[in-house]
């Protein structure tokens, strides 16, 4: 499955709602809000979990350069709102359903709202509707109004919104021949296709245009099921001589998903088994606080449920080590326990390419932040590690855009992982991938058979799609603790296929020594030897013996 970690982000904090009830119609992108079930939520501060959060983050802790103690963060007190779309709880608490019979609902005016995902979009910019007659693009329906299901995203400043608008069923049906008639809250989407239809979004000095489908959806405006909404936090790292440390401060977009919360990909792609946390950190003070800055890292540590095991972890990152730390007091009953992901942040080419759509050839530019995603073993993502995904703890990070999760080959017994990333870098330059896969020695028992104790090695295999050469890679493998960790580097993108396999290293037989003489020392005897002093005699034994002081050998 496709991982876009900012389009991650994107769909859970800026798009708009569209209701989820069978009367409202269904959840487009995010978390389903389901009456009675949990839902996910915002991980803030055990110490300001004020919603009783079953989970929270323990800690944050930066360390400036490998060696150095690590600078313990404290609160700023600032805090970001989880999601313009309300989504997105303060805790694992069941959402209530909202207060409407279905008569009543029968009696609100029905909509179509014809959408698009590509967020994010300031409320103020112009929005028109285009149609590609025998190629050439016209406008279909001029200045349409943004549609938001919380009204003070219109007036907001900040950029939020997807391009989407509310039409009635009438105008719909003028402009859209696809609608047919007798359209109601039970009609299925319509999906039209992006290179038929799209949204120019117009900025004045910039226009941007939608490449993706556009949707055509029924709306009624009956009250959609709520949370209350979580925040993310800020983090500062004072020193003790009184300065900040040189990342500065940074944002913790860290979210958790428990087992059986349902997330949606489109109105008709959900899933309940998507047990996962989520850790995103973000600069305050801009994009490129952490360029070129290789050796700073960051320990996130969370109180989790025990009942929350790690199958896999993948992100956009480095130096990356995920493992359970030590047992804290039961929460509601609950054991619990740490988990201390250690990262740092990598250098990422950006594009506007979409997870699924082909890469695009020139990235616009690069990001320097450090993401992750901890899938639980109740994730549906975990099980394509096959057979051995059930011992958990493989951790999969790189500096690609896209990847597509970890897959367990049992034929040729290599695990394949895909990444996407603009060809060239935005110089023009090459742009060269790093992938770092650690892997427990349980799972290389389970695996390969191999215990980490021999003498192995890794090798990487590198294929692309169109059949193009790959370029000369490094491969480094060695032993750490009780992981395998491989990191392989200087591949090009924009689509390498990487299959990665631990074999046993060929003994090379010591040559046998040379038979060589060995002299025996003959053992040594006591003697004994005669002293004089006057008419005084002394006999001394031993192996070297002298005379006392004063006395002379008797010869």
């Amino acid at each position: 499955m496709l991982k876009n970690w900012r389009a991650l982000l994107s769909a859970i904090v800026l798009l708009a709602i569209v209701p989820t009830s069978t009367a409202n119609g269904a959840t487009e992108h995010g978390p389903k809000l389901v009456s009675g079930a949990p839902v996910r939520h915002t991980l803030v501060s055990c110490a300001t979990n004020t919603a009783d959060a079953l989970t929270c983050i323990q800690s944050v802790a930066v360390i400036e350069k490998p060696g150095d103690k690590p600078i313990v963060g404290k609160l700023t007190g600032k805090k970001i709102a989880s999601g313009f779309d309300g989504r997105i709880g303060d805790s694992e608490r069941p959402v209530t359903a909202p207060v409407l019979s279905a008569a009543d609902a029968s009696k609100l005016t029905v909509q179509v709202l014809v959408s698009n995902e590509e967020c994010c979009h300031d409320p103020h910019t112009a929005l028109s509707i285009e149609k590609s007659v025998n190629g050439v693009w016209t406008t279909l329906i001029p200045n349409v109004a943004f549609y938001a299901s919380d009204p003070k995203l219109l007036t907001s400043n900040t950029p939020t919104l997807a391009p989407e608008t509310a039409l009635s069923v009438q105008d719909a049906q003028h402009y859209f021949s696809e609608i047919p008639s007798g359209f109601g809250m039970s009609s299925p989407k319509i999906v039209l296709p992006g290179d038929l239809y799209r949204f120019k979004i117009d900025g004045g000095s910039w226009q941007s245009y939608t490449k993706t489908p556009v949707t055509l959806s029924a709306i009624n405006g009956a009250p959609e099921i709520s949370v209350t909404q979580g925040n993310y936090e800020e983090w500062t790292f004072p020193k003790a001589d009184g300065t900040s440390a040189s990342s500065g401060d940074l944002v913790v977009n860290s979210d958790f998903q428990p087992y059986k919360a349902t997330w949606c990909w489109t109105a008709a792609s959900c899933s309940s088994n998507r047990e996962e946390y989520t850790v995103y950190l973000t600069s305050s003070r801009g994009p490129n606080t952490w360029k070129g800055n290789e050796d700073i890292s960051f320990v996130v540590t969370i109180r989790a449920p025990k009942t929350f095991e790690f199958g896999e972890v993948s992100g956009s990152a480095r130096n990356t080590t995920v493992v359970y730390g030590k047992d804290l007091p039961d929460f509601k009953g609950v054991p619990m326990r740490e988990i201390i992901a250690t990262f740092s942040p990598i250098a990422t080419a950006r594009s506007n390419q979409l997870a699924g759509s082909a890469p695009e050839e020139k990235a616009y530019g690069f990001t320097y932040d450090a993401n992750l995603n901890i899938f639980g073993m109740y994730n549906d993502i975990t099980q394509f590690l096959g057979p051995c995904a059930k011992l958990g703890g493989v951790q999969v990070v790189s500096n690609a855009m896209h990847s597509v999760d970890p897959v367990w080959d049992p034929a040729t017994e290599t695990i394949k992982v895909r990444l996407e990333t603009p060809h060239l870098a935005p110089n023009g330059d090459l742009n060269l991938g790093y992938l770092e896969i650690r892997v427990p020695r349980r799972s290389a028992i389970c695996m390969w058979g191999l215990d980490l104790d021999g003498s192995i090695k890794a090798s990487v295999s590198i294929t692309y799609d169109d059949g193009s050469v790959p370029s000369v890679a490094t491969v480094i493998g060695k032993r750490v603790e009780n992981d395998y960790l491989i990191i392989t580097s200087g591949f090009h993108f924009s689509s390498p296929n990487l299959a990665i396999k631990i074999t046993q290293s060929a003994a090379t037989p010591s040559p046998s020594p040379t038979p060589t003489a060995k002299v025996v020392a003959a053992p040594k005897k006591k003697i004994t030897i005669s002293c004089f002093k006057g008419k005084t005699i002394k006999k001394v034994s031993g192996f070297t013996p002298s005379c006392p002081k004063g006395y002379s050998l008797k010869k």
